[in-house]
């Protein structure tokens, strides 16, 4: 193969369509890296050139129906779809987002990787329940395969919109009913009994502490404690009033106001001194006091052994994400509760010590639920709580029906 020209710009000679010899697949290389576009001389690979220049030459950012459309919808690829709702779900959510990174950008990929080559006319449900049969196969629960697949189908619709394709495929799409498999039941989230919490809390910095005891009082969401501003809380009542700059339902319109009490208020007055644009709980302070923690309890002498910081400085971010503090409370609690060892060689067992006493910080948002719902009536638990529909904050609460209804079998039963 005659190596091309580079090309710097779309004022320079386009990459040619050339013949891998050895292969018999035609080939483009771009900026020095070869693109294989599959059988050489084929309407297919014509067009996987054509995408290959797109994809070259316009930036992003640019009108994904004049970069990707084509004049027959027959004519374009599953690939151009992803391309074209990866961009849009970029704009929407930014590229450094949790929705992006790891729930979108996977799902495309998977996608991508089995039917990215296919010309999107030839994809029906048929092949859509194939997918989706994938999904079931790896274990998981139907929530998230209807989450997984519903990607797919707003990514027919912005084709369906940008006259890629056919309407009818989208519909056909969307008419798919529930997924028919041997799927798992999804885990039921339970509430933390309050000693673990205080056990595992001596394990955590302060900086983790505090966001964990103000996690339990308010019952928020753990985004929603990670993001918490001391520009986003009115404090001109008795009762301050903290509104998420961003929050679940927001694309839903609806607004999220979280209450926060004497006993919150206590724990998250130290934080609200520093710049009001700053994140309250932040992985910096975290570290400080993790490696003052350390020093204090510091056996070696000083002159002697490794020195009490690392030496290598370190970047942080500026705050936690909903998996950051989830792996540190979980860490926590593993240190707090660790495996006897007369079970340490009893998988069965040991799957059940960590479903005891390794917990997660989203069962605090399900203790103060439990805590609600007992002391309030439905309605006040679906406000404080957030939850868009009564049906949502119900499912919340089955444990606390089945006590009522044990209850009642002991007194009248």
């Amino acid at each position: 193969m005659n190596k091309p020209r580079r090309t710097r710009g779309k004022s320079a000679s386009a990459p040619s369509y050339q013949l891998h010899k050895s292969s018999g697949r035609a080939v483009v290389r771009i900026n020095g890296k070869d693109h294989y576009l599959g059988k050489h001389g084929t309407k297919e690979s014509q067009q996987r050139y054509k995408q290959a220049l797109a994809d070259h030459w316009n930036p992003p950012g640019i009108n994904e129906k004049m970069m990707l459309s084509s004049p027959r919808g027959s004519d374009v690829l599953i690939a151009s779809l992803v391309v074209a709702y990866g961009k849009k779900a970029i704009n929407k959510h930014g590229e450094y987002s949790e929705e992006w990174k790891y729930q979108i950008k996977p799902v495309l990929s998977a996608f991508r990787d089995s039917y990215g080559d296919m010309m999107a006319c030839d994809f029906g449900p048929i092949r859509f329940e194939n997918f989706r049969q994938q999904l079931a196969a790896r274990g998981l629960c139907r929530q998230v395969i209807k989450r997984k697949s519903n990607y797919v189908v707003k990514m027919f619709e912005l084709g369906k919109n940008m006259e890629m394709i056919p309407a009818e495929l989208w519909w056909r799409l969307k008419g798919l009913g529930p997924v028919e498999a041997n799927i798992k039941p999804r885990k039921k989230r339970r509430a933390v009994p309050l000693d673990i919490v205080r056990k595992t809390q001596e394990e955590l910095t302060p900086v983790l502490s505090d966001m964990v005891e103000f996690h339990r009082l308010v019952g928020a969401r753990p985004t929603e404690v990670c993001t918490i501003r001391p520009c986003d809380i009115d404090r001109s009542g008795d009762v301050w009033i903290y509104s998420p700059a961003k929050h679940k339902t927001e694309h839903h319109g609806h607004s999220r106001k979280i209450a926060i009490g004497p006993q919150a208020q206590a724990v998250l007055l130290p934080y609200l001194s520093r710049d009001r644009q700053a994140f309250c709980f932040t992985p910096q302070e975290a570290y400080e006091q993790h490696y003052a923690r350390r020093h204090r309890n510091r056996k070696t002498p000083l002159e002697e052994g490794n020195s009490p910081r690392p030496r290598k400085p370190k970047t942080f971010k500026p705050r936690y994400n909903k998996d950051s503090y989830r792996r540190a409370v979980n860490r926590a609690a593993s240190r707090a509760f660790p495996i006897p060892k007369e079970i340490d060689d009893l998988p069965e067992r040991i799957k059940a010590w960590e479903f005891t006493y390794v917990w997660s910080p989203n069962q605090l948002r399900k203790s103060a639920a439990m805590t609600v719902r007992k002391e309030a009536d439905l309605e006040t638990a679906q406000v404080v709580l957030g939850h868009a529909s009564k049906k949502t904050t119900e499912q919340f609460y089955a444990e606390v029906i089945d006590e009522r209804a044990v209850e009642f079998a002991r007194k009248f039963g």
